[in-house]
């Protein structure tokens, strides 16, 4: 099977990258060895035009920009090319990541069988709260898209679900979520350090650092001992750190950067709980990594949140916004030794079932089921 696979991402390490960059690459790594593999993504300024990695071949197509706006709407129109002039290829099978903000129009630029792969969801509100007037527009290019696919690939049970508002009667989805590093994120043996952790980018709209901040200040008189640790990047960390400032707890709040590998798994087997306080989630790969450091996961009971996280078996889900009841559930189960104990001890066994393995085991079986179902099917 001969596969191209299209996807807006600046890949320069997948490995490290994180999110809809490492799944396709961790999926595909698995893949090679039995089927031939392109991917095709963003070019970005110094970068390679193509390489191969763990054998996977990829192509940084379109104009070199250090500005993401002028870089997606300039991946968008390469990427529309590449799907038109697919049909004219080896190419087996067409695959797209289906984004709002990279409009891509396989469905109707390519004869070939496609399969779309839905990995972030965003809604017509929460678009126009993120990215004014253009949000809401931007969803219904991408809304039409799906409407014309016969295959989709969703990487969460709450994507599964919003899919299924478009599903016809000849369209098939299949849940395939995302898997993670069990050789990093085994579990050692006991290891707990007084601090919370939150991990991952530090985006101001969906991540709920802010909720997180203003909960944790108000843990202070309970908890004068426990740290809160900060990892990651993002366009918010200025003004995170400000809010820091502002409720008066820089001396107890550690911004610790990007980490990954050995660092990342570290840290998770040290904190005392994982805080995911986002507003809202594709899947919550995070969570799920803590869960299998024996870690329980803090979260608000919200769509993407509750995927990852089994609320009074591997962590605690307080209402949306309820910030005082976040600031509860922190210091319940710092107090409660034995529920960090059950919760933790679930959560190992419930993150078991999300590898990598599995993840590519999937998605090669259901690629060879969209060939095999296709008129005049293609050889694997």
């Amino acid at each position: 099977m001969r596969i191209l696979h299209v996807i807006y991402s600046h890949i320069n390490n997948p490995l490290s990258a994180g999110g809809s960059a490492l799944r396709t690459h961790e999926v595909y790594r698995r893949m090679v060895a039995r089927h031939e593999v392109t991917v095709v993504t963003a070019a970005w300024p110094g970068g390679p035009r193509e390489e191969t990695i763990d054998g996977v071949r990829y192509l940084h197509m379109g104009r070199p920009r250090k500005g993401e706006g002028l870089s997606r709407a300039g991946f968008t129109w390469t990427m529309n090319q590449v799907c038109r002039r697919a049909s004219k290829s080896t190419t087996d099978l067409l695959v797209v990541d289906i984004s709002p903000f990279t409009p891509c129009f396989a469905p109707w630029l390519s004869s070939l069988p496609q399969v779309g792969v839905v990995q972030s969801w965003i809604d017509p509100q929460s678009a126009r709260q993120k990215h004014g007037k253009a949000g809401p527009r931007a969803v219904k290019l991408r809304d039409a898209t799906l409407r014309r696919c016969k295959y989709l690939i969703a990487v969460s049970p709450t994507i599964e679900e919003e899919l299924g508002r478009y599903r016809q009667e000849r369209t098939e989805i299949r849940l395939i979520p995302y898997g993670f590093d069990t050789g990093v994120f085994s579990y050692n043996g006991k290891c707990e350090k007084p601090y919370f952790l939150s991990l991952g980018r530090i985006e101001e709209f969906t991540k709920g650092l802010d909720l997180l901040i203003e909960a944790y200040s108000r843990t202070r008189e309970r908890l004068p001992d426990m740290k809160l640790v900060i990892a990651g990047r993002g366009s918010f960390e200025a003004g995170l750190r400000s809010l820091v400032g502002a409720r008066g707890i820089s001396d107890a709040v550690e911004f610790v950067g990007w980490v990954e590998g050995e660092a990342k798994a570290k840290l998770m087997q040290e904190c005392t709980a994982f805080c995911f306080p986002s507003r809202r989630e594709s899947w919550g790969m995070a969570a799920v990594e803590a869960a299998a450091c024996e870690k329980p996961v803090i979260g608000f009971d919200v769509p993407g949140v509750r995927d990852a996280v089994r609320n009074g078996e591997t962590g605690i889900l307080v209402p949306a916004e309820d910030v005082e009841a976040y600031a509860q559930a922190m210091v319940q189960v710092v107090e409660d030794a034995e529920l960090r104990r059950r919760l933790g001890e679930a959560g190992r066994q419930w993150a078991s079932q999300f590898t990598w393995d599995e993840t590519a085991r999937k998605q090669e079986e259901f690629y060879l089921h969209v060939l095999e179902q296709e008129s005049g099917g293609r050889k694997a």
